[in-house]
């Protein structure tokens, strides 16, 4: 539970989740649902050095589906404290909060959709009461079965990242390097078999 290594501080310990799950169908529409909570304590650093204190995971995420006729809309949302990617947040850092909504559209051979999604968060521990994460993105494909366990694939992927006083090529706080932008355009085909 304690340690004198500093990046020790980031672990989590004791790691939890509680989640409720709902299926059903209401009127030939299906509806999925679910919700889970999840807490854990973390590594006591001492001495404390800057960078190396951090709270203990809490926080929700919950998603919803809507199907009809071919059609799904739905979203998911995670919010609390946590950071990047089921990680700790630093004290006296934000939590995060992240939301993504879609829409799918299945025909026969033929399956396309989109989907967007935002996610606010502290980022790096050394910007803790200057600047926070904030990273956003598109998503968008479609598959075509030519035959069975035969698909091909088309998709298009965008994102940013935004951090202000923090340079991504360095890791360091800085004034420069602070935003990345990604993009992939993807042709395929999968074999299952």
């Amino acid at each position: 539970g304690s340690s004198t290594v500093a990046l020790d501080g980031s672990r989590f310990r004791n790691f939890t989740e509680t989640g409720l799950r709902y299926q059903s169908n209401i009127g030939g529409v299906a509806v999925n649902a679910f919700g889970i909570y999840a807490n854990s304590g973390h590594v006591n650093v001492s001495p404390a050095v800057a960078g190396s204190q951090f709270d203990g995971l809490s926080y929700g995420d919950m998603g919803l589906t809507f199907s009809y006729a071919g059609f799904t809309v739905g979203g998911h949302a995670t919010t609390g404290r946590y950071n990047g990617v089921n990680a700790l947040a630093p004290k006296g850092g934000v939590g995060g909060n992240a939301w993504l909504v879609g829409a799918q559209y299945n025909n026969g051979p033929l399956v396309f959709g989109a989907s967007w999604f935002d996610y606010s968060s502290q980022g790096s521990p050394l910007t803790v009461g200057i600047a926070q994460r904030r990273e956003q993105g598109l998503a968008v494909g479609g598959t075509y079965v030519l035959a069975p366990g035969l698909s091909l694939i088309a998709s298009y992927l965008y994102g940013t990242r935004h951090q202000g006083d923090f340079d991504f090529v360095t890791g360091k706080g800085a004034q420069t390097n602070n935003n990345t932008r990604a993009q992939a355009f993807v042709l395929g085909t999968v074999v299952k078999w």
